[in-house]
């Protein structure tokens, strides 16, 4: 979880870090110390980096709050900037691992990331089932897959693998989705829901040696033997259907199965993991449910030279114009040429953390408050989301930040006609002009004269007529003046226009209200 109240800076971290690579997902954002805490009891995050000095409850609190809870386990960064330097000393005392300077140094917090990834591991071989052989072959293998283990340590396992060597195997990755998007569900409660879903491939599998668990930060790994299939009368497609069907029946979650392509040995199970992961990339652009197998997607080729920059750029347009059409036409045009140019996934990520960006510099720009859009930034966090779901997601952040946009500028311009109005109210009696007072506030003279019109139902010349008469018969009933004297103090020049001016709104001359008074 990251915490921090400039938006900035939350997005600026999470486009620095590959947090993938290193073993983490952002799981929530929280932008004040007390939301922060509340998720941080529902998310239970493995890793919270926190800026000190925010609104209503501070970072070095907020960590103090989340050791006394019992149920908060969690590791902490601290980020500050100079002059918090010393204060984040101090809070090394409460087992916070570093505190980095702001701006972040992507080297320091990658280092960081690694001891703390390294002891998270180590955590996870307690919280995990009893160390049995499936636990130590699961672990054996994924430290293999990793890059961490030779070859030939890894035989240690072959007394666990019936045919180690000659034996045909395939890697498959489960994601559990519990509502419309796996994320909020999935990384709250991760290590139960694994727990649960390998119970219930056990289950199905029996007593059968040769399936193996590894823990993906995408969801669960699972080796698979054919000659498990076959001493069982099973095909992989069916047997992972009747595993989904399971899942769905017993624990009311939906899952997506990617499988990778057969390999022969052990020793080659990498080569199975990486095409599970190819094809888990491509779904992100084909978008389908259930099943999805490499065989059926390892000849699609990524375009990396995708040009969205204009289409993001008319995107960007109809936001700032608030045309809720013309914004949910761009965005099913720019979903489309994802997916007919077949864009790399990497690519489409980038396009839209840009595109978000841009609009939350917009919004910036015009002094609005970004925490109008925070919930729906964190439902586009592209996290376990197909290209499907981003584009509904996409057009829910457009038309919010749109609509918020353009009570921005109704709030300004409203604001703007009041000051024309006070202005009027005091510089009455001065030759003053719509032209003038456009001058005055930057506002072309013409459109001035329609908002005005608008906001308050006459023009400005008949408010500015009015007003003065206004003025003019507090004058005459003061009995103190003549009334080519009060026509000078209320801007007429000219007695005879002031006379006809008068007349026209009160029906009277200014000789016959004086009389009447």
């Amino acid at each position: 979880m990251i915490v921090d109240d400039e938006p900035f800076v939350i997005l600026g971290l999470e486009a620095l870090i590959n947090w993938h690579q290193y073993g983490f997902e952002v799981c929530c954002v929280a932008d004040n110390g007390i939301d922060a805490f509340e998720k941080a009891k529902n998310f239970k995050p493995n890793l919270i980096i926190t800026d000190i000095k925010m609104p209503e409850m501070d970072g070095l609190e907020l960590i103090k709050r989340c050791i006394g809870e019992q149920l908060i386990d969690s590791k902490y960064i601290i980020l500050t900037g100079f002059s918090n330097f010393e204060y984040a000393r101090s809070a090394m005392r409460y087992g916070v691992y570093n505190f980095i300077l702001k701006p972040v140094d992507e080297d320091e917090i990658i280092n960081t990331l690694n001891i703390i990834k390294e002891e998270l591991d180590l955590k996870k071989q307690k919280i995990f089932n009893e160390f049995d052989y499936r636990d130590f072959t699961g672990k054996m293998l994924k430290k293999f897959i990793d890059g961490k283990l030779l070859e030939k340590k890894l035989g240690k396992i072959k007394k666990y693998v019936p045919e180690y060597k000659n034996g045909e195997f395939i890697y498959v990755i489960l994601q559990a989705v519990k509502c419309k998007y796996s994320q909020v569900y999935y990384e709250a409660d991760i290590y139960e829901i694994l727990k649960e879903i390998k119970k219930v491939i056990l289950n199905i599998n029996g007593v059968n040696k040769t399936l193996f668990f590894l823990q993906e930060n995408i969801g669960l790994g699972i080796v698979v033997s054919k000659s498990m299939l076959d001493n069982q009368n099973y095909s992989l497609m069916p047997m992972l259907q009747m595993v989904i069907d399971i899942i769905f029946e017993k624990m009311g979650t939906q899952a997506i199965l990617y499988i990778g392509k057969t390999v022969r040995g052990i020793p080659l199970i990498k080569e199975s993991r990486d095409s599970c992961i190819t094809t888990v990339n491509t779904n992100f652009l084909l978008s389908r449910k259930g099943i999805v197998s490499y065989e059926t997607i390892k000849d699609i080729i990524f375009n990396y030279s995708g040009k969205s920059n204009e289409l993001f750029e008319e995107l960007t347009e109809a936001v700032e114009k608030n045309n809720l059409n013309k914004i949910n036409e761009n965005i099913e045009i720019i979903c489309t040429n994802f997916q007919v140019e077949l864009i790399a996934p990497e690519i489409i990520k980038a396009d839209i953390a840009s595109f978000e960006l841009e609009v939350i510099k917009l919004i910036t720009n015009m002094n609005g408050d970004v925490k109008h859009l925070a919930s729906s930034v964190k439902r586009l966090q592209l996290n376990f989301m197909v290209i499907s779901d981003i584009k509904e997601e996409l057009k829910n952040f457009c038309n919010l930040a749109s609509k918020y946009m353009n009570s921005i500028r109704e709030t300004k311009k409203s604001g703007i006609l009041y000051e024309v109005k006070k202005y009027i109210n005091i510089n009455y009696s001065q030759d003053i002009r719509l032209k003038d007072i456009s001058k005055h506030f930057y506002i072309n003279t013409i459109y001035l004269g329609q908002i005005f019109k608008k906001k308050f139902g006459v023009s400005f010349n008949d408010y500015l007529n009015d007003y003065r008469i206004t003025k003019a018969k507090e004058l005459l009933e003061s009995k103190k003046y003549k009334i080519s004297e009060i026509s000078t103090m209320v801007g007429y020049n000219d007695a005879n226009y002031f006379i006809s001016k008068f007349e026209k709104i009160t029906c009277v001359t200014p000789a016959e209200y004086k009389k009447y008074l």
